[in-house]
Parts: C-alpha cells; sequence; structure tokens
C-alpha cells in the first residue's frame, strides 16, 4: 500500500450514496478517496444510505462524515411526524447544515456525485451561495440516465449549466469522455478520467488456484439488479432451466432482487438468492465455476448501457475464475473484453447460444486458462492506482481557488 497522498485542497464530497455503501459508485469512490489522508477530504451524505444492508464496514472511510438529514425511526410516530412536517423547509435546512460544514471544514473545493441530480443541484447552489468552486464527479451518465420524467426534465436543463460554469469535470471511465465530448464542445477541456477500471492497490491478489470446476457447477453473479442488469439474468435462468446434462445453477448474491427475479427463482431448482458480506463474496468469486457480468440486451442504444463498466469487474478479474459477458456488441464493456480477451463475451439473446458459451466455460479447460491468463495480465497493467490518485492532486493543485 503507497503512502497516503494530501490533497492540496480541502474536499467536501458530496454524495447520496457514500463509502461505506457498498454498491458501484460509492466503491469507485471508495477505492479513489482511500488514497489519501482522512483529513483531505470529508462527505456530506444521507443517513438512510449511509447504514443499510448494502453498506459494509470493509469500506468506511478514515475521513469525518457529516449528513444532510436526520436518522429516522419509522416506527416511532413522533419521527414521522417531524419527517413530514419538516418537508416544505428541508431544501433550507440542508443548505443551512451543508454551509456549517463547509466553514467548520474550511472546504476550498465541492465534489457532488451524479446520482438523480439532488447532490449536482445541492452542489450548485451551495457553490454560489458560499463561493466555493465546484467539480462535477460523473460515476454515472445523468441526463441520459433512466430518470423520472421530472428529474429528466431538470437534467436536460442543469447538466449544461453545470458543466459550463464547473471548475473541473471529473469521469470514472474513458468512456464518458467520449460521450461528453460529443456532447459539449465549450467544457471538453475540463473534462479528467480517473479510471474506475484501475485496480486499486488495497485489493488483496494472491494466486488463486488453477480452475479445475467440478460439478455441482455455480455460476456466480454479484451486485445490485436494476433494469440494467434484469433482462440478461432472466435468460441466463431460463437457459439454465434447459440444461439436464450438466449438474449448474445460479447462485444470485443481491441485497435486493427484482420481483421478477424473486417470482422465477421460486419455480426454479437452478437458481439461489443469498447474500453474504464483502470478505466472503471475494471467496465466493474466488470458487465460483463462471462469473457472470451482464448488462442489458433490450436497451443497447442507451447511452448508460453502452458507456458502463460495472464496478465488480476488478474483482470478477482477480478472481481467476472465467468471466461470462453479456452486452451489446457496441458496449464499451463488450469491446473492453474483446480487445483484453479475459471474458467470454456474447451479444445476443439466444439461448442455444448460452447454453453452449456456459458448457464451453465449463469443460473446455485450455479455453478457460486463456481467459485467466488475459485477465491476470490486465491484473499485473492495471494494478496502479497511483496514476489515478496523483492525477486527481495534480488537478487540485492546478486549480485556482479564489
Amino acid at each position: 500500500m503507497p503512502e497516503l497522498l494530501k490533497l492540496p485542497k480541502k474536499v467536501l464530497v458530496i454524495s447520496s450514496y457514500a463509502p461505506p455503501k457498498a454498491n458501484g459508485g460509492s466503491k469507485y469512490l471508495f477505492n479513489i478517496f482511500s488514497n489519501y489522508t482522512a483529513d483531505s477530504y470529508c462527505f456530506l451524505t444521507s443517513h438512510k444510505n449511509f447504514k443499510s444492508r448494502e453498506s459494509d464496514s470493509d469500506f468506511m472511510l478514515p475521513c469525518r462524515y457529516y449528513f444532510f438529514d436526520q436518522p429516522s425511526d419509522k416506527k416511532k410516530l413522533s419521527s414521522r411526524l417531524l419527517i413530514n412536517l419538516t418537508k416544505p423547509f428541508r431544501v433550507f435546512l440542508i443548505l443551512k447544515q451543508a454551509l456549517k460544514v463547509i466553514r467548520k471544514e474550511r472546504v476550498e473545493l465541492l465534489m457532488g456525485v451524479t446520482d438523480n441530480g439532488r447532490m449536482f443541484i445541492l452542489t450548485y447552489l451551495l457553490s454560489k451561495i458560499s463561493g466555493v468552486p465546484y467539480c462535477p464527479w460523473m460515476v454515472d451518465l445523468w441526463r441520459e440516465n433512466n430518470l423520472s420524467a421530472g428529474w429528466k426534465k431538470i437534467a436536460n436543463y442543469f447538466e449544461p449549466i453545470l458543466f459550463n460554469q464547473a471548475a473541473l469535470i471529473f469521469l470514472s471511465l474513458p468512456s464518458f469522455k467520449y460521450h461528453y465530448q460529443d456532447a459539449y464542445q465549450r467544457p471538453a477541456n475540463k473534462l479528467h478520467v480517473i479510471n474506475a477500471c484501475e485496480i486499486p492497490e488495497h485489493y488483496n491478489i494472491s494466486p488463486k488456484e488453477n480452475y479445475r470446476p467440478s460439478p455441482p457447477f455455480h455460476i456466480v453473479y454479484v451486485g445490485s439488479i436494476y433494469w440494467a442488469q434484469e433482462d440478461n439474468i432472466i435468460n441466463l435462468i431460463e437457459a439454465l432451466n434447459e440444461i439436464r446434462d450438466i449438474d449448474v445453477c445460479l447462485d444470485i448474491y443481491t441485497s435486493r432482487p427484482t420481483e421478477k427475479i424473486l417470482a422465477l427463482a421460486e419455480k426454479s431448482d437452478k437458481v439461489n438468492i443469498k447474500y453474504a458480506d464483502r470478505e466472503k463474496l471475494i471467496e465466493i468469486q474466488s470458487q465460483a465455476s463462471i462469473l457472470f457480468l451482464p448488462l442489458s440486451l433490450n436497451m443497447q442504444k442507451n447511452p448508460v448501457i453502452r458507456t458502463a463498466i460495472p464496478s465488480k469487474i476488478n474483482e470478477y478479474l482477480i478472481s481467476g475464475r472465467p468471466i461470462l459477458i453479456q452486452a451489446p456488441v457496441d458496449s464499451y464493456l463488450s469491446k473492453y473484453a474483446r480487445k483484453n480477451g479475459f471474458a467470454l463475451v456474447m451479444n445476443q439473446n439466444n439461448k442455444e447460444e448460452l447454453i453452449m458459451s456456459i458448457k464451453k466455460l465449463l469443460l473446455d479447460k485450455d479455453y478457460t486458462d486463456n481467459l485467466a491468463e488475459a485477465a491476470q495480465k490486465i491484473v499485473t497493467n492495471s494494478r496502479n492506482s497511483i496514476r489515478n490518485f496523483r492525477l486527481l492532486a495534480e488537478l487540485l493543485d492546478d486549480l485556482s481557488v479564489e
């Protein structure tokens, strides 16, 4: 682990979903900010999302955390009444709380992280009131995302304003830069990639035993299930239901399975829905027969699908196990996997082809050995988050703060 670096400017990171929440965006923030001293930054986040089933103490950062809401006990009538009574004034209370944090911590830069847009708007308002410059941090795309009609209108209006007036714009993937360079000409020079695909130093990379799967075989999916994953997981379940000559099942490790997935799991003897903490998940992934990584085939023209790489890819690569990717052919994930040769990539919803792909990964040792070798090469070459955290520090050092 390299020596922690002190950021040249005190940063307030504003995010609804902050570490220790163990979803993709929070993991990414943890991977980046765990490289800096605890006094370099602090978080403004939500009590509601801070401690939940999706939280993992392994992802807790050592910095100070502040909250723009109050912890509530839904069972207590007084707590529910307080929430309802303060709703009309909540934005003013949040701004007041945030301004106190800025003064107390002597914050020199605001970083608003993508969600449905609330944190972007909050960051923008805080910057205007306090005079502290701000930087959008695009963990996901915003206005192209699967937003409600109201938030879609807000995003279409505000995103160009936020980008044009931002001091810098941080992006989690190179594919985001290509997307935004096409969308915006004026702020193109502000776009900087702090790559989510690089393997952080704190990830434990110990040599894995050679891949020698034996029945019963386990295909493993780890992580949240949203619209971007659901249809391909359903495709996989339907394919597995037709495989009777091989003992193979799907283990889904998620805290929130969708209703459709739950319904299919109840009817199938091939699907297990489970939950495990991070330490156990690392072990589970390293013992899987196949690791499944899906992105919706039904929404292949969606910019989110075309630009995304799920954060779990780092752990998948480290595991030494074969990876099965099902994603659109022109998606960044498909192109990245094909270019580096670390996964079997499927670009169609073809049940027979999916069944053959599963059997190939289970039975063709030479093929899976080549995949594992390619994955290890990426791990070796990418295990350099030093590039990331030094780049961020240099950018902040060069940023003039009035």
